[in-house]
């Protein structure tokens, strides 16, 4: 791993979004409670933010970015899924050299079902030499945060 100073990775799930791809009422409460969730998980290091571009992602990252006054980095191949333009772009390494290139001690990246269920345990395999992340398989909202120090992780599910 590129940062010997990461101490916590966020794979988030975006929020819940309506039939044209934008976060709705909904989504955006799901968000804001993430975001109550990880502020004292998170509080007092650098904070980045990773998104894809789809609106409901970068949507969901606006909306983190306020919380931890954070700019937010957009990349397209972060868009997964069946309706996604860059779908045939997928791939988990570069999803991970992105968070290990970062000075950053926290990274948070808001990305979509695809990524949210392979890439944590990928990322422990591959990037921390650990299998036992979960696949998380989360609702809209949700995330796994790892703490790459403790060599350990926690699921977030929204509470609203």
């Amino acid at each position: 791993m590129n940062n010997p100073n990461l101490e916590y990775v966020t794979f988030a799930r975006h929020g819940e979004c309506d039939d044209g791809g934008n976060l709705n009422d909904w989504g955006v409460s799901q968000i804001e409670d993430l975001g109550r969730q990880l502020e004292p998980l998170l509080h007092g290091g650098t904070v980045r933010i990773i998104s894809s571009t789809a609106p409901r992602a970068t949507q969901s990252a606006e909306i983190l970015s306020r919380v931890f006054a954070a700019p937010v980095e957009s990349y397209r191949f972060l868009w997964s899924g069946p309706s996604s333009p860059f779908w045939s772009e997928y791939d988990l390494k570069a999803a991970a050299d992105l968070v290990c290139q970062s000075t950053a001690s926290r990274v948070i990246m808001i990305t979509h079902k695809e990524y949210v269920l392979e890439l944590p345990h990928w990322f422990g395999e591959n990037m921390l030499g650990e299998g036992r992340y979960p696949s998380a398989d989360l609702p809209h909202g949700g995330a796994v945060v790892i703490d790459c120090k403790k060599r350990d992780y926690k699921k977030l599910t929204p509470e609203v």
